[in-house]
């Protein structure tokens, strides 16, 4: 544009920047962080005259009473509007009751950093310009790799970080009533979890925790607060790695190939639970099924039946365990790894046997 804007990538909804792209010089990709920044403080509310107060500490603070007005048109085509009353305490606006507290939120609201910052990282030429921008520290949710025309790469956690007592676990509503719980400014990007320039030469993120983005020139978890990170390993951050030093050094086409090797993790540690299930309650209406999969290598390939029949059941198995994954707060694999019955994964296999036999014969 005549603005100087001159990149190409991707878009969201209702953006007119490049969420992840590049320029002429430098490239970036977002994934989604496992920070927890956003937070709930439990308050006591009393009445106080005509409004509200909540105990923070020793003493008595009010509630803030803001009625917000909005505009609406009416079937008949005319405009009408509602006022709606809010409440909010210092921590942020109150979004619910919970039993006799009310819930309080705490969360970025920076809307003009937050376009600045994500407009004017398309015009960033290198690491450094990327770090500058970030400095706006109006990046809430998302990883950012990034690499440069000089060689530069990177792996930037998300800026907007609260700084917390991390005493306190802030994954549930904490007492809004104890000063020790407040947010204490932002944390400044020196302390984030971060990869500059990595020795080993690739930075990754694979919408998991910092603590993997470079092998062993990672950030080390136990030098940071917990609220850093909430989504901890995911079944490729093993993969990645592998992948990435596999090599010491990538083609473009040898990267390409790399992203596309064909070799899954989850499904290598899983299946011998099914097998050894089925040894143990041996069934023949089962036996080509599990044969194919006990000698599988846990490689997909388009013509493999044996990628087809253990998507199918790791699907079935995970629709199984979903619900009570999510109650213990836990991933799913780990419920299909180390909770599944052998029941369950055998009724699984048949689930996915029948459902092959449905759709494709």
């Amino acid at each position: 544009s005549r603005q100087g804007l001159d990149a190409y990538g991707a878009a969201t909804w209702g953006q007119f920047f490049i969420y992840q792209g590049f320029n002429r010089h430098a490239g970036w990709m977002h994934t989604s962080s496992g920070v927890d920044n956003v937070d709930e403080f439990a308050v006591s509310v009393t009445p106080s005259g005509s409004g509200f107060s909540y105990r923070h500490g020793q003493r008595q603070r009010a509630v803030t009473v803001k009625p917000i007005t909005l505009a609406y048109r009416k079937a008949d085509g005319t405009m009408g509007s509602r006022t709606i009353t809010t409440y909010a305490t210092h921590h942020g606006p109150v979004v619910r009751a919970e039993g006799d507290k009310w819930i309080a939120v705490a969360l970025m609201n920076r809307p003009v950093e937050a376009l600045q910052q994500s407009y004017l990282r398309t015009k960033a030429r290198d690491v450094a310009g990327f770090l500058k921008v970030a400095a706006l520290k109006a990046n809430s949710s998302n990883n950012t790799l990034l690499a440069d025309s000089k060689g530069g790469i990177a792996y930037l956690h998300p800026q907007f970080v609260p700084l917390r007592d991390d005493r306190f676990d802030y994954s549930k509503p904490v007492d809004g009533s104890d000063p020790a719980t407040d947010w204490k400014g932002l944390h400044a990007l020196s302390t984030l979890p971060q990869v500059i320039d990595p020795k080993n030469g690739w930075a990754m993120n694979v919408n998991d925790g910092p603590w993997w983005a470079a092998g062993k020139d990672s950030p080390k978890q136990a030098a940071f607060p917990r609220y850093m990170d909430a989504a901890g390993v995911n079944p490729r951050t093993r993969h990645a790695i592998e992948v990435l030093s596999a090599s010491a050094r990538f083609t473009l086409d040898g990267l390409v190939e790399a992203a596309y090797d064909p070799w899954l993790p989850t499904l290598a540690e899983l299946l011998p639970g099914l097998v050894a299930a089925h040894q143990d309650a041996p069934d023949p209406a089962r036996a080509e099924a599990i044969a194919l999969l006990g000698q599988w290598d846990c490689k997909w390939s388009l013509a493999s039946t044996e990628t087809s029949l253990a998507v199918s059941w790791a699907e079935a198995l995970w629709a199984k365990g979903s619900e009570s994954a999510a109650t213990q707060g836990i991933p799913v694999q780990d419920w299909m790894k180390h909770q599944a019955t052998a029941v369950q994964k055998l009724a699984a296999l048949d689930e996915a046997m029948a459902r092959l036999t449905a759709d494709f014969g």
